[in-house]
Parts: C-alpha cells; structure tokens; sequence
C-alpha cells in the first residue's frame, strides 16, 4: 500500500477544529426553550411547559377526542396532534416567558409543526402579544406572519413579516427567527426548510418588549382567554427559545418525513432546560468538521446536500446505502434501543414476551421524498431482525448481506401504496417484503473474509455489472471480493472474479466509480466508534491485489456508513443520530437472551455505554468531481436503454448499461410491467481492437431464444442518444455492414461473433466504428414489435 503525499486542500482536513458538544453538557450563556407545547395523552411529560387547565377547553386525558392520532403501523410510534376546533379551543401556558438570555440578549425562535384545516383570516399558531408587547408566530389569508413589538422609548414598534404559502390539509413546519444584531434587528421567516421572508429593523431600539401574557397556542390572547384569531386543525408542537436558532445548520435542514415527532427531525434530546438541545449539538458538530460544514477549497470534495435521516425518532439504526443510479436511495435498517436491546433479545415465548421490530428498507428519493417502507422477510418468510450491513442494487433487485450470506429481494414484491410526504397519507410502515427470490449462502469471499459487511453493484470497463463485496474489521486488513452477476441478477457464489486486498482498517462502505483494462478505483468509507468518519480514493491495477494508491479525500463526523454513487455524488448516511448511541448508559449484554436480569446494577446482565458527542442525523451526498471519468479497453458502450439512458420506445427501460427492456423475465416469474423495466441485452468484447491481431470478439448477453444480427456502422445515431426502432434503440448507422448471424438458446441467451469483424467489416486503423446487435424478441414483447436491439458499442481501431 502507497499513502501519497497528501496535497494542500486534503492536509487541511487535519486541521484541529472545535470539539462538538459533548452529550449533557449546558448550552452557551443559558440557552434554551423557555417554551415547549407537545401533544400527549395522558399525565404531561417533563419535555411539555405547565398548561393552564382551567381554560382552553382541550383535554390531553387518554381516550380524548381533542387528541387525532396516526397509526404508522406495527412496531412504530403512533403521531399523536390536538385537534382544536377554530372557535373557542386553545392552550394556555402556566406562566408567562421571557427570551432574554444569560447575556442580556432577547433573540429569540418560534418553531411551530401543524395541520392547517382552514388558512382564511387570521390563525394563530402561538401569540403572547397583549398590551402593545410580545411576538406571535400566525397564518394570515393562507400566509406565514410574524409579528415582534419592541420597546421605544415609552412606546413601541410593530414589525411585522409575512412570506410562504400554506396549503389547508398538508402538514407544515414553520419558525420565525429574531436575531439581535449591532444596532438593529434580523427577522427571518422559514417554511418546510425554506427562507420565505426577510426583513430587517431600522433600529434595535431599546430590544423586545417582553409580554407579561402567557404564552398561548391556538388562539390569540387577552386577560389570560383565546379572543379570536383561533386555528382550526391541528398542531403537533409549538416551542420557543432564547436565542437565534442557526440557519445553515438547522432550519434550513430538510426532512425525509416519516410521520414521526417532528415529521422525522431528531426529537429524543427535548429538554426545557440549558442540556444542550439537538440544534446546538448538530451544529457544532457540523461546524466541527471543514468540508461538511462549507468551508471547502475549489476541487475538494465536500457535502452537498443533507436530510434529516428517517425512523431516528422509532429507534432504528442505518445502515445499508445503496442506488438506483438516477434518482432513488434505497436504506437498510435494523432495530436497536437506548438500552441495547436488538433483534438477538427477540423473545416471543418468553415471560413477558419481548417482541422486537424487523428490520426495514427505506425507500425515498434524491429530493428527500419519503416513498415506501419495508419490512424485509427472510428465506423462510419469517420477519428478518438482525444486523442489515449493506445494502446493494441491481435491475430492480436490492441485496443484503446477512453473515456469509446475500439476500436478493425483488422490488417488483413490494407493497403499496407510497408514502404522502404532505398530507402523511398511505403511512402505514408494516407492509412486508416478500422474502428473497435469490438467496446465497456460504458465498466464497476470498482469503482473510469470514463474512459480508458491505456490498455494492457497478460495471466493469465492459459493462458486465459487479457485486462488490467486502468485510469490516479494525484489526486486520480485509478483501474486496466481487462476483459477476449474470442477466438474472444471480451469481456464481463459488467463484469470486475478482479479489483485492483493502488498504485501511473499519471500512463501512464501498463503490467503484471508474474500471478499466488497466485499473480499478473505489471509494471506501470508515468509521468506528465516536470517531470521525473518512472517506479514501483507492486505486488498483487489475488483477493485482495490493493498492497502487490510497487518498484521503473527506473528513466528516463520526457513523458513516455504506456509499452509493449517483453520478458526481456519493451518498451516504451516519449512523450517529440513532438513539442507541445518543442515549444509551447502562445497556444489555446478558450471555442468555431470552433470561437475563432486569435490574440494571447486575453486572453479569448489563455493562456502561458512554453516549456519542458527534450527532449528525443525515443521509447525505459527498460531491466529488470528476466521480465519473474514466478510460475504456477496446471500446466505448453508448447508447443505454437503462435507468440513466435514452428514453426507450414505450418506457421499457433495461439495465444499466444495457439495451431496452425484452420479454425475458426471471425463473418461475411471470411477465408484469416490473418485470420489463429489468431486463435488457447487453453487447460487449473481448480480446483486443488490433486490425493485425484480428481477435476482437462481440458477445450478445441477456438476450431471448432466437436468431440476431451483428452489424456495423459507420455513425453513432442521434450524436449516440439512439432513436427507437422496434423495441430498442437504434445506435448504430451509416455505412451498415451485416456482420453474422448469430441464434441464442436457453443455455445461456447469450451468442458471440465467431467471423474476423476486422475483415468483414473492412476496417482500417484508425477508424472508428460502431457495433450493435439486432434480436428477434418473440416473447410476450414490451412493445409488440418481436424485435429489441442491444445498447451500441464503440471500437476505434488501432494497427
């Protein structure tokens, strides 16, 4: 293994920066909520501000009907939010606030979470404006509207913001954010993440004018009653503090909503006094590290985008990462508490019984929508509960390691309907995953592997796509084992194609993002512990199993785990938003799961588990440029039906890399629409691009039972994008020369050229040609044209 002489803009990542707050510690200069309302049931929680219950109207008595309910399914929290009824209902605080902190500084946050039924008029969300004092956060005709009064003199000053549009019937996440700066005031409104609204005071004047009314949500007040201004819907949580809540690091953070507390946001450190709370830590933790904070140098690789990560708040711990290549995450998960009860502790004959939750799939895209939840089953169609690693995908399939094991699941099994990120509607998350329709035990993973902790599926120089796997440990360096998969997406578990030594200890994750005749390049991911995580830029030769090169390239906080690459930006998720390492202190560890002593001082049972300080609860990208280049061996596929090529004649999409979707359909499946958008045929070669050496071979792959046609052209068609033609996409023309016909059977749906394509085609050095393979497609064809084409390959001819 080589480590380079790292270069300026990498040395820099070593760089010391300041420490994120540690788990526990008091926030600067007494910041906190001086206000929290949270719906419950029941008696109130410490996290929830003292209500008034002598007015208002609302019951939080269990069984109320002011309290509305979401199932989110078996295992998950249910979301609870009171129902107020837009005429006389509201809540009023015990005692009233004031937002000045330890400094003498009056900024100042109100975050609010609702449902609006109606937006006409005025609707308060919380308001402690009365006698010319105080600030209200309000919707005005379907707008967000902030009002502050300040203190001028022995009058005041109303300022008054208004931004956004609320939508009656979608959930809503608003704030209003008043910050003191040097002779005046900054006020700044946000809606769903976004800044909606900006205005600045002329003057700071003599500060907030503090109201002696308490706080109230629902309703606007006056002599300790909702007047008017009543909100009619429902709210989930209102809260308050005495301080400026960041921007880039906290409001401005999106959400993959998952129905849960505060539609997926990190809720589990809700306190009402100065401990400091998830804002503070998740800022300083990003703060902490340069290139994720945005501090990085031109051509460096830094965090780009970032979204709460979902199913923190219902005790789940990410895992897996992987991609459909264009506009799809897909994320693995598995259960584990604050007290380290996981899938090993699950107990249903036991006294009592302790049932835990199945491990999950998450489906969500690029933009930070929620799709679908899955619970995944195993072999037996017993719910699967243990550790998830990694997560892999490939033609509508999604692999998952489990020891020395992989589990193929077919998306095509999932469950529906999808997620409604807006209304929370079709948000039951206890719909099941078919067990795997491809299940490979005791796969061969080289020398040193004992088992998989990571996987991912890219294509090698020419096209064949590869399911790299691999192997955490921090004491002994482990192996890339990578295997070819064949057109069902199975693969030869005996016989690995490829092995490589891995250069650095606790790897969590890897994809190849550039393969060539010569040369083989991944990205890997480590982390361990609450240290901080990295990402490296490891080169091989091929066929050789030691590094030629191994770059840092990202310092970030601590949990990264597996990667998946989606054109320049490889995402990722850390596992250090998970409440087992936000929470935990005494934890299990009992020699027999199902008997084991519940008090907590029984050593034999229980061991200490110190929290992690970092929290970064993100699934993220890492932009990386140049992430795509890379060179070829004796030729360039073009001309892709797949998921990120040209668009096929009836939507018919294939494999990545491939043709447009055929007729073929997986063993014992029968044709369906998921079916056609996951087959395509694929054209390749071997041996050299020499006119002297005459070996170059074609090889049609993943095609139907029939006869083909190898010819040659002269142009890519449409500058290489294709233009429809039967099933597929024509890619080659110009000059066409038949080349051989060639007849696929059920042994392998594959055929190769066996004519000298140098001679027949006529070629000369330094010419460029393209080669294509037409197929008869008599099946229950995509399109009904009996016939598909292969994607285009691109040979420059040497001497």
């Amino acid at each position: 293994m080589i480590l380079h002489s790292l270069p300026l803009y990498i040395a820099l990542s070593f760089i010391p920066s300041p420490e994120p707050a540690a788990f526990g510690e008091d926030a600067p200069y007494g910041h906190k909520v001086v206000y929290r309302y949270r719906c419950f049931e029941g008696a109130r929680p410490s996290w929830v501000s003292p209500i008034d219950t002598s007015v208002g109207g609302v019951s939080h008595s269990v069984g109320s009907t002011d309290i509305s309910g979401i199932n989110r399914g078996q295992g998950f929290e249910e979301m609870i939010s009171v129902d107020l009824d837009g005429q006389s209902e509201f809540i009023r605080a015990n005692s009233p606030i004031d937002t000045t902190d330890d400094a003498g500084t009056d900024s100042f946050t109100i975050q609010a979470w609702f449902n609006a039924r109606s937006t006409d008029g005025y609707r308060a969300l919380v308001s402690n404006t009365q006698g010319y004092a105080g600030f209200s956060l309000k919707l005005l005709d379907g707008k967000l509207r902030g009002l502050v009064r300040f203190e001028d003199g022995g009058g005041y000053q109303n300022i008054e913001i208004i931004g956004g549009d609320v939508s009656p019937h979608t959930w809503t996440y608003a704030a209003l954010r008043v910050k003191k700066q040097n002779g005046f005031y900054e006020l700044r409104l946000f809606q769903d993440g976004d800044l909606v609204a900006s205005v600045d005071t002329a003057s700071d004047w003599d500060g907030v004018r503090q109201s002696t009314e308490h706080p109230m949500v629902g309703a606007e007040p006056s002599s300790g009653v909702g007047v008017d201004s009543f909100f009619e819907g429902r709210i989930y949580a209102v809260s308050v503090t005495n301080y400026a809540v960041g921007i880039d690091n906290f409001l401005e953070n999106k959400g993959v909503r998952d129905a849960s507390r505060y539609f997926g946001m990190v809720s589990y450190h809700d306190y009402l006094d100065t401990t400091t709370g998830p804002d503070h830590r998740i800022s300083e933790t990003i703060e902490a590290y340069r290139q994720v904070s945005g501090d990085h140098l031109p051509n460096e690789a830094y965090v780009q985008t970032r979204y709460y990560s979902p199913f923190m708040n219902d005790k789940y711990i990410p895992q897996g990462v992987a991609s459909n290549g264009v506009d799809r995450i897909y994320l693995s998960m598995y259960w584990k508490d604050e007290e380290g009860f996981d899938g090993s502790y699950h107990c249903p004959d036991s006294d009592p019984p302790i049932i835990i939750p199945p491990s999950i799939l998450v489906e969500m895209t690029t933009t930070g929508e929620l799709v679908r939840v899955l619970r995944l089953l195993d072999e037996t169609l017993e719910q699967y509960r243990g550790h998830v690693g990694g997560a892999a995908y490939w033609s509508g399939h999604i692999y998952i390691p489990r020891g020395d094991d992989v589990l193929r699941y077919d998306l095509s099994d999932a469950a529906g309907p999808t997620f409604s990120p807006g209304s929370f509607a079709n948000h039951k998350f206890d719909q099941d995953l078919v067990g795997p329709r491809y299940f490979a035990n005791d796969c061969n993973l080289g020398t040193n592997n004992t088992s998989i902790s990571f996987l991912s599926v890219s294509l090698d120089h020419d096209g064949t796509p590869i399911l790299w796997t691999g192997q955490f440990d921090g004491d002994s360096y482990k192996e890339i084992v990578g295997f070819e998969l064949l057109c069902d997406g199975t693969f030869d578990k005996g016989n690995p194609a490829h092995v490589y030594e891995l250069p650095v200890f606790d790897v969590q994750g890897i994809d190849s993002y550039h393969a060539s005749c010569d040369e083989i390049r991944f990205y890997l991911s480590t982390s361990w512990s609450d240290n901080p995580s990295k990402i490296y830029d490891v080169h091989y030769d091929r066929g050789v199993p030691q590094a030629t090169s191994t770059d840092l390239i990202l310092t970030a906080p601590a949990g990264m785990e597996d990667l998946a690459l989606i054109g320049d930006d490889l995402w990722s998720i850390s596992e250090s938003g998970a409440k087992y390492y936000q929470k935990r202190d005494r934890v299990i560890d009992a020699s027999d799961p199902c008997d084991w002593d519940p008090d907590t001082d029984n050593n034999d049972d229980w061991r200490t588990k110190t929290p992690w300080d970092d929290l970064y609860p993100f699934v993220f990208s890492v932009h990386i440029p140049g992430s795509t280049t890379g060179s070829t061996c004796i030729g360039t596929p073009f001309c892709s039906g797949g998921p990120t090529g040209s668009p096929c004649p009836c939507d018919n999409v294939g494999t990545q890399g491939g043709g447009c979707a055929n007729s073929r359909v997986p063993p014992g499946r029968f044709p369906d629409e998921h079916d056609h958008q996951q087959r395509g045929a694929r054209l390749s070669a071997s041996g050299t691009n020499s006119v002297s050496a005459d070996d170059l071979t074609l090889e049609a792959s993943c095609l139907t039972i029939g006869p083909g046609l190898y010819f040659q052209g002269d142009n890519a068609v449409n500058s290489g994008d294709g233009v429809p033609f039967g099933d597929g996409l024509r890619c080659a023309g110009g000059s066409v020369v038949r080349l051989e016909v060639r007849f696929a059977t059920s042994n392998s749906y594959t055929t190769q050229s066996t004519i000298s394509v140098a001679a027949k085609g006529g070629v000369s050095a330094g010419q460029t040609k393209r080669y294509q393979y037409w197929y008869r497609d008599s099946g229950v064809s995509p399109c009904n044209s009996l016939f598909n084409l292969t994607n285009g390959f691109e040979v420059t001819w040497t001497p």
